[in-house]
């Protein structure tokens, strides 16, 4: 039997979909943008939304499996995101990490073009933050790293973890120009920290605004 269609994939697969769908209908994925991934538990393989993919209308048809080190596990001939070296990378770096989300949403694209040159967004102050697993306290000050954008996704996620080998108390990066990828304990901990991160970008926006 496919590995797509064990009854417990299945189930996380829909939960996946309807984050997918969620944050589509937000504007969050625009054209065919974003990818989206969890893993299997207790074995080396995630489960991630191949490329090309309207999320307006994704299905577990649109996923696929690949290995840690992002090979093409199944179905055969299937394309993966160009990157899954970036969710491959989470995976190993965060033991815990069961799902990792990533979207286009235009305030990470244009404040982390904003803030590329201070390399990191830091925000701190709002009682969101406690939204942000193992945060409980709204004077933290939580660091979100902003990486330059590359079309070599090696060398994007070598660089992600050569940051993440000294700097692992994160909840969320920015790729410059490009978006937001976050992670959590499982899917709904994951939503739950992009769209608290989302909260947090916004109303530094409107703090500047003002």
């Amino acid at each position: 039997m496919s590995l797509l269609h064990h009854e417990s994939v299945i189930k996380r697969a829909d939960e996946l979909v309807q984050t997918v769908y969620l944050f589509s209908q937000r504007g969050w994925c625009p054209a065919t943008s974003s990818n989206f991934s969890f893993r299997i538990l207790n074995e080396d393989l995630v489960i991630i939304t191949q490329t090309g993919v309207d999320k307006d209308y994704i299905d577990l048809d649109n996923m696929m499996v690949v290995s840690l080190d992002g090979r093409v596990v199944e179905p055969e001939g299937a394309q993966p995101s160009a990157e899954t070296l970036i969710h491959t990378a989470l995976y190993k770096h965060f033991d815990k990490a069961h799902s990792v989300l990533h979207v286009h949403t235009p305030l990470s694209t244009v404040l982390s073009m904003k803030y590329l040159e201070k390399g990191e967004i830091r925000i701190k102050g709002y009682e969101m933050q406690k939204a942000l697993e193992g945060i409980t306290d709204h004077n933290s000050e939580i660091v979100f790293p902003i990486f330059p954008n590359s079309q070599d996704m090696t060398q994007l996620s070598n660089s992600l973890t050569e940051y993440l080998d000294k700097n692992d108390d994160i909840h969320g990066l920015f790729i410059a120009g490009h978006g937001l990828y976050s992670w959590g304990t499982s899917i709904p901990a994951a939503k739950r920290t992009v769209e608290a991160t989302e909260f947090l970008l916004e109303c530094e926006f409107l703090r500047s605004q003002i």
